[in-house]
């Protein structure tokens, strides 16, 4: 990236970007000067948004994940339209015995990652009873299903490679409640959803723990409205719905909806 150019990029995003930044900006010049289409690793939701924001009014930018509303996807950026983008993603299945043991998303990741693939070569993961989906770059799943034969405590099988047709769609479940906060900052809404006080709610955001919109925000005083998702380490993903009213002290009343 030219000096100035570069400049002028970065200081729309946040610090902890800027790297993945200069990756993206330097795949489309790629892209733009090879007229060649690159098909990159999985995605979150924050970085889908970054490449699109990068490439979009200059090259074609496709992402798919394999599963229905996936989360992490893999993007295909090329100079031409296709009617047909290809993404080599396949969604292994495991089995394991449900009655005796209880395994997670977590679970499933760190068994995944203690192989030594990386967290961009895995999209989502799915469980449901005793099956496990996971969505992955073809070109590893060979390798993982010699290796992963465990999860914790419980041994696992990979049994198949799922046809789109029996993938998992998750049934989300939420619980629905809600609070009352004297304003609209963040820092505020952090002590309120994760019951601490406002001074560790404020080093939570400070530290970087806190994101908005998949965006981590570290200014305590930034101010949260209706429809913004907080996703906050170690407490979990809230939704803020509506913001109803006001009380008589003139405290706001929202709506907020967090995963069972």
């Amino acid at each position: 990236m030219k000096n100035k150019r570069a400049a002028a990029i970065l200081q729309h995003f946040h610090a902890s970007e800027q790297e993945f930044v200069q990756r993206i900006v330097s795949v489309r010049e790629s892209v733009l000067d090879r007229s060649r289409p690159q098909l990159l690793s999985f995605m979150s939701v924050r970085e889908l948004e970054i490449i699109e924001i990068l490439c979009s009014k200059e090259v074609y930018v496709y992402a798919d994940g394999a599963f229905i509303d996936s989360e992490r996807k893999r993007v295909l950026i090329t100079p031409f339209e296709q009617t047909d983008p290809q993404f080599s993603i396949v969604v292994g299945e495991l089995i394991f015995q449900e009655k005796y043991y209880d395994i997670d998303h977590r679970d499933v990741l760190g068994a995944i990652l203690a192989k030594g693939i990386e967290r961009r070569n895995i999209g989502d993961i799915r469980i449901r009873d005793n099956k496990i989906q996971i969505a992955m770059e073809q070109s590893f799943f060979p390798y993982l299903e010699q290796e992963l034969t465990q999860i914790g405590r419980a041994h696992v099988v990979f049994e198949r490679i799922v046809p789109a047709d029996e993938y998992i769609v998750l049934e989300n479940t939420f619980n629905e409640y809600e609070i009352i906060v004297s304003s609209l900052r963040l820092d505020t809404l952090v002590a309120k959803l994760c019951n601490v006080n406002r001074t560790k709610a404020k080093l939570m955001i400070e530290r970087g723990f806190v994101q908005v919109n998949w965006q981590v925000i570290e200014q305590s005083h930034a101010v949260v409205k209706d429809t913004d998702i907080l996703s906050i380490r170690r407490f979990g993903r809230f939704y803020l719905e509506q913001v109803k009213g006001r009380t008589k002290k003139d405290n706001y009343v929202l709506n907020v909806k967090a995963h069972a």
